[in-house]
């Protein structure tokens, strides 16, 4: 039986609304959850790319695995969520809210972090190469073995110890945001 995307979506906010958090696996590509809450849901592994979850609330979500690509979470709230080894890729965050979140492993290729909020956040081997980073914040951030573009390893090393200089000499480091949207490099 194939559904429409409104269907899926009808179908997830109606079981959401009836209690029920597990929804591994789904097929929710393309979908539209704009501003839908749908804290501590479980969508480990589901798909959900080219999804519509700009403003959603999705704290304490399990996206483990999930496919985001190209996904729409702009002013998303992630609080604490677990995207481990979620596919980011192309993926629209500007603004969103990933504290606190694991995102171990998960790739941010080409994907747009502007302004996103990234404290506190586990990030260890996630992958962020060519991914558009002004002016989020990494305050915190475990980003070791984390992937970066050359113009942001400097500073993911200044976040792990302040006191280290940078390759041009300097100790004095960023408040701990990632800024320059020219040249993708901290001044």
């Amino acid at each position: 039986m194939h559904q429409s995307g409104g269907e899926k979506t009808q179908r997830l906010l109606n079981a959401y609304a009836q209690g029920q958090r597990r929804f591994s696996h789904w097929n929710l590509a393309g979908c539209d959850l704009r501003g839908t809450c749908l804290t501590d849901i479980d969508l480990r592994g589901a798909c959900l790319a080219g999804a519509n979850l700009q403003e959603a609330h999705l704290d304490r979500a399990i996206l483990a695995g999930a496919d985001l690509s190209n996904a729409n979470l702009a002013r998303a709230s992630l609080l604490d969520a677990v995207l481990a080894y979620a596919e980011l890729s192309g993926a629209m965050l500007e603004d969103a809210d990933l504290s606190a979140s694991d995102l171990a492993g998960a790739y941010f290729m080409h994907a747009n972090l502007t302004g996103a909020t990234l404290q506190w956040a586990y990030a260890t081997a996630a992958d962020f190469s060519d991914a558009t980073l002004d002016g989020a914040d990494f305050t915190c951030t475990d980003l070791e073995e984390a992937r970066l573009d050359d113009g942001y390893a400097d500073v993911a090393m200044w976040l792990a110890d302040p006191d280290t200089p940078t390759s041009s000499g300097s100790s004095s480091g960023p408040s701990g945001n990632l800024r320059n949207s020219e040249a993708g490099k901290v001044e």
